[in-house]
């Protein structure tokens, strides 16, 4: 039972540890992202002051627009950056389970 118990808190520490590098990488790139996109679309010449007086969704959908229209790229980079850090919270579950489901099957074969 002891070592029932031992090899779980191991292995799910090394999971836990797994999981969080893993997550962090995700989330420093995903900032970077934002850091990067913000730069660009702030010092382009034809961006003005696009959404500054934003009061509702359909002014926030035409702001997201309007940059897409004028800095494709940098918008673009905006987006993905934002929506790309529920695919590292996803890729990172899938892999520590699948990782700690193969660990307790070699333990235990």
């Amino acid at each position: 039972m002891k070592d029932s118990i031992k090899t779980f808190s191991a292995l799910a520490g090394s999971m836990f540890l797994r999981w969080v590098v893993m997550i962090g990488f995700g989330c420093f790139m995903c900032f970077v992202g934002l850091l990067i996109s913000i730069f660009l679309i702030s010092n382009t010449n034809n961006s003005g002051y696009a959404g500054a007086g934003a009061g509702g969704v359909l002014s926030l959908i035409t702001t997201f627009l309007y940059l897409f229209v004028i800095e494709f790229w940098s918008a673009f980079l905006l987006v993905s950056s934002l929506l790309f850090i529920t695919l590292y919270f996803a890729i990172a579950n899938k892999y520590t389970l699948n990782l700690s489901i193969y660990k307790v099957w070699q333990l235990k074969g």
